[in-house]
């Protein structure tokens, strides 16, 4: 498979698989981690968990307003140097967490992770992929997106025995050493933004008449000034809203855990129950798209809804029952990452796929903040309690299957422009 037909030798673009799987791992660190840090930093310092969550929150909203400055920098600069300068970024602020004395210090820190974020969890994988894959793209974006759920199983664990017997400041310090280890060589060895830099083709190019279709379709969609007058916009951005608070409850689990009176090893467990979910999520909703999205949509909505009922109904009773819940749970989780690209694309085409979905991505940012630190403070105003934060995120499961569904029927009403080929060629 890593072999090309043409050349009879391996194909770099596998090394840029490597080099977006490690980049992957920031996001496992910076936002699938951060739950087991909770209980330790809230009970040494003296603060309310979500006065510290809203660290989280303000990661971003950095995030969403660099996006728009990220894109910009990917194409004028040296990929390469620029994306290895953003790991460093994102490894010395995690490190520099470990000397933090007041939730201030973590605000200031939020925004040196924002940052990078902005490249790791949207744009660099996504845009290095299609540059380098005319074939399988898709799969193998999924596979880099689900070594943040891959990440979180180990780093979780790992986190949790670090602050179980060093602390969580030699936890931060860990975390920022591995950052440093596994993903600066390969981005710094490997990233190239084109195939064209090396002398080489897209792996996969016009290897089959599909292939040529596929490449034909990229010239199709419609501008986000087109985008933006049509009904299935709106809803998609309320999708992207319901998916982003959804997915934000995840932080809290161990806290949720560790608040039925559970130890260190079943909240730092059930982190990587979920991401494990989320792994497995990303790859079923990948193979049910290739059938039907109306599908793939529905059975993460679903899945997700009985996780969060087995959470907050029987696992207070039973603790495993909590990574059960956790892991189907995950599998809805999978959905931001799966579904907000595809049904980007499905709805508004492939020729100005970047524009647009950058600027959706800024709504999902801009819901995620608000989700970060949301949930924590309800649960503080309730005493600690997270049976209303819960049962508001099986609400959103619902929601959030309900509007995907929706935009993806109301793709039909979008006037296409800029295409010789219709919609229903696309889906």
């Amino acid at each position: 498979m890593s072999v090309t037909k043409e050349t009879g030798r391996f194909h770099h673009g596998f090394l840029i698989v490597l080099a977006c799987c490690a980049m992957s791992l920031t996001t496992s660190i910076t936002w699938n981690t951060a739950g087991i840090f909770f209980v330790p930093i809230v009970n040494e310092l003296g603060m309310l968990r979500g006065s510290l969550a809203l660290y989280l929150s303000i990661v971003s909203f950095t995030t969403m307003l660099f996006l728009p400055i990220a894109g910009q920098l990917l194409y004028r600069f040296n990929v390469r140097k620029l994306l290895s300068l953003f790991v460093i970024m994102n490894a010395v602020t995690i490190a520099a967490m470990s000397a933090c004395t007041n939730v201030y210090h973590f605000y200031i820190a939020a925004v040196f992770l924002g940052m990078p974020q902005a490249f790791f969890l949207y744009i660099a994988s996504l845009t290095l992929i299609n540059n380098w894959f005319d074939k399988r793209a898709g799969f193998f974006t999924g596979l880099c997106m689900s070594f943040t759920g891959i990440g979180a199983i180990l780093f979780n664990p790992l986190g949790g025995y670090i602050i179980a017997t060093l602390g969580w400041r030699a936890a931060y310090l860990a975390f920022g050493a591995i950052l440093v280890i596994l993903v600066l060589p390969p981005v710094a060895l490997f990233i190239r933004k084109h195939p064209s830099d090396m002398g080489l083709r897209p792996y996969g190019y016009a290897e089959s008449t599909a292939a040529k279709v596929e490449k034909g379709l990229r010239d199709t969609g419609v501008p986000i000034s087109v985008a933006v007058k049509t009904p299935a916009f709106f809803i998609l951005l309320l999708f992207l809203g319901a998916i982003a608070l959804y997915t934000d409850m995840n932080v809290y689990y161990p806290d949720y855990a560790t608040s039925l009176g559970n130890g260190v090893a079943i909240a730092s467990t059930i982190g990587s129950a979920s991401m494990f979910g989320s792994m497995t999520g990303k790859i079923l909703l990948g193979l049910i798209n290739d059938k039907s999205t109306v599908i793939a949509i529905l059975f993460a909505g679903l899945t997700g809804l009985s996780g969060v009922a087995l959470l907050t109904y029987v696992g207070p009773h039973n603790p495993v029952f909590l990574l059960v819940g956790a892991f189907l749970y995950g599998i809805g989780h999978a959905t931001a990452i799966v579904q907000s690209p595809i049904l980007t694309k499905k709805i508004f085409g492939t020729r100005y796929f970047s524009q647009v979905y950058s600027v959706v991505m800024m709504i999902y940012s801009f819901a995620s903040a608000v989700g970060q630190s949301l949930w924590g403070f309800i649960a503080d105003a309730n005493g600690g309690s997270y049976e209303i934060p819960l049962l508001m995120i099986m609400g959103l499961a619902v929601s959030f299957t309900i509007f995907g569904i929706s935009a993806y029927i109301l793709r039909k009403n979008v006037p296409q422009k800029d295409t010789s080929v219709s919609l229903s060629a696309i889906t």
